[in-house]
């Protein structure tokens, strides 16, 4: 039996500025001096200013927007494996037990955000073709602001595995594997008791904002969610050598996920009195926040506080789960070549996912009276509501190691489909459901759904020098030109989706919205400054969602290579000397970042980003002994 301990920590704060609230006129924000730097600014179709954070917007250079922060990771582990031969038959046996803490003091939106569309500064009969996001913003003008304090929790959760595994030799030529998986991830909770919850479940508890204390009165548990002891993995595979030179396999299985990946954002602990949050979130006619005047001075007092947003867990939470399936011919090729060719595919369940089931009904006036709980600005559900597809062929060709030279070549060809981003894929660009009552309508490609890839590699040793054929008894040569090699990375890829959303919010519900789709927007020859023909969406009419689908442009695709040479002389027995000089991206290729997806701006389609370095020369020189 093994017993381990793990304990990460990771403390940062926002260097090189201070706090700048007061200087700037932001009032009302949480008061703590080690939030430094600015909010955040953004205004549609324009890069976002302010204190902003690393990796999903396109201006990371002022910190981040989550700093200070203070997280810690301890894992405990323990666990036993057991193998048995028994005949053709090797049985193994197992199980393990983690009991996993995350600790975290994040600052999240004690740092507030303020959105500007535009909307201030349109006509009202013709909003589409009227209004600038830049003259909100000098009028202080916001669309959408948020604010709260920091938030602190300590999770933990515990987790049973068990498994057991036959690899049956049944013939020479043929072996089958199977194999039984058996998972229990307990929910997470709350070790000081900080958990609070909405419950969103139908019954007379609906919309009632019940702390930990009481959940057992109303059939809870402490994490809210009920354990789901349904979950077991069955796997199955075989490999079949059909010829002495071709080799079948096949494969398929079921593997579960947690919840890990849901962010401290969204779960229990951050809820009143814990933590508090208020999104203010615009009628298109008054203003509910204007920078000059800040937020009131109640928005942050848990006593006090109105219309907070909350969030909940549905207590009937299955576990996430994939299906997986592969199918591979692997073939000899020639003397020392091996090529193969494999469809694989995946069927996801359940993922994690993040709605406000608060949002109002599209229509004129105040959001408060069309929304289904007004005494909260906001509810965001954690629950399994988004499925996925994957598909694709793959293909590999590998000269394995010989005469100085190896190298491999592979190319997918893929689509991956799901009607959302789960927790653990949202890359912050996916702009969300517009009606989150139909998830279905948000079904298209994956955020991340690369359909074309291709990667090259080799090593070469330079045929010059001892033991190779050309100046193999040349002493000065060899001194020369002898022990070199030559390494090479080539990679290409098609553009990853891009969703057009408008500059504004036609519903009046305080979504990113999406426009109403007139043409394909594709452009034949598209160019950094025109990606896609911004001229086929439109806002829609009256108080409506568009109809313009999630992902259906293209973004730039990705080339590049890399080149490296190096040599090793050895010195003494025990000593040698590695000279080394590697280029990345040697032709400085620039890989452009998505274009602005904003349409009915003056840069729409335009990219203003690039996603790589400059090519980099790189010189090293290692001495080993």
């Amino acid at each position: 039996m093994r017993i381990g301990y793990q304990h990460t920590w990771l403390i940062q704060q926002a260097y090189d500025t201070q706090r700048l609230f007061s200087q700037y006129g932001i009032n009302g924000a949480y008061n703590d001096p080690t939030v430094l730097g600015l909010p955040t600014f953004s205004v549609a179709g324009l890069s976002t200013l302010g204190t902003t954070g690393p990796g999903n917007l396109p201006t990371p250079a002022t910190g981040s927007g989550n700093l200070p922060v203070d997280k810690e990771g301890r894992v405990l582990v323990t666990d036993e494996n057991l193998s048995w031969v028994r005949g053709n038959h090797t049985l193994k046996f197992g199980f393990d037990f983690q009991e996993v803490t995350l600790y975290g003091y994040v600052t999240l939106l004690a740092r507030p955000s303020f959105s500007f569309s535009g909307i201030y500064t349109q006509d009202p009969q013709n909003p589409g073709a009227s209004g600038d996001s830049f003259a909100d913003f000098l009028l202080g003008q916001s669309s959408f602001a948020q604010d709260s304090t920091r938030s602190k929790t300590n999770n933990r959760q515990r987790i049973f595995n068990g498994y057991a595994q036959d690899d049956w030799r049944v013939t020479s030529k043929l072996t089958v594997n199977a194999g039984l998986r058996y998972e229990l991830p307990m929910p997470f909770f709350e070790t000081n008791g900080h958990y609070a919850n909405v419950i969103t479940e139908p019954g007379p508890e609906f919309g009632q904002l019940i702390q930990v204390q009481n959940a057992a009165q109303y059939g809870y548990r402490r994490s809210w969610v009920d354990p789901n002891y349904h979950n077991f993995a069955p796997r199955l595979g075989f490999a079949y050598q059909l010829t002495p030179k071709t080799v079948i396999r096949a494969a398929g299985g079921i593997f579960y996920g947690r919840d890990e990946n849901t962010a401290f954002y969204y779960r229990p602990g951050n809820n009143p009195p814990n933590f508090i949050l208020t999104n203010y979130v615009s009628d298109g006619i008054d203003p509910n926040i204007v920078l000059s005047q800040g937020f009131p001075a109640t928005a942050l007092d848990a006593s006090s506080v109105v219309r907070p947003t909350v969030n909940s867990f549905l207590k009937h939470t299955p576990t996430p789960y994939v299906q997986q399936w592969n199918f591979n011919i692997q073939q000899q090729v020639g003397a020392g070549f091996v090529a193969q060719v494999s469809y694989v595919g995946s069927s996801s369940h359940d993922l994690e996912y993040q709605i406000n089931i608060d949002q109002g009904t599209p229509g004129a006036g105040s959001i408060l009276l069309r929304q289904p709980l007004p005494q909260y600005s906001a509810v965001n559900v954690t629950g399994p509501f988004v499925s996925a597809n994957y598909e694709s062929l793959q293909g590999q060709i590998e000269r394995r190691f010989s005469k100085g030279l190896t190298a491999l070549a592979a190319y997918t060809w893929s689509h991956s489909i799901d009607n959302g981003p789960s927790s653990a894929a949202d890359d912050g660009y996916d702009p969300g459901p517009q009606n989150p009552n139909n998830l279905a309508a948000g079904r298209g490609n994956s955020d991340f759904d690369v359909r074309q890839r291709f990667s090259f590699s080799t090593v070469y040793e330079l045929p010059f020098g001892k033991g190779k054929p050309f100046l193999n008894g040349n002493s000065l040569g060899n001194a020369v030109l002898g022990g070199w090699q030559l390494t090479a990375i080539v990679s290409a890829q098609t553009g990853l989706p891009i969703t057009p959303i408008l500059s504004y919010d036609p519903t009046n519900t305080g979504i990113i919205a999406y426009p109403n789709r007139i043409g394909s927007g594709v452009l034949s020859n598209p160019t950094p400054n025109d990606w896609f023909n911004g001229s086929a969406f439109v806002a829609p009419t009256g108080y409506s969602y568009g109809n313009s689908g999630r992902n259906i442009l293209t973004g730039p695709g990705f080339h590049n290579i890399d080149l490296g040479l190096s040599r090793r002389v050895s010195l003494k027995e025990r000593a040698s000397l590695e000279l080394r000089a590697e280029a990345f991206n040697l032709f400085n290729t620039p890989q452009f970042g998505p274009p602005n997806n904003t349409v009915g701006v003056s840069n729409t389609g335009a990219i203003t980003t690039v996603i790589n370095p400059q090519r980099e020369l790189q010189f090293a020189l290692r001495f080993a002994f």
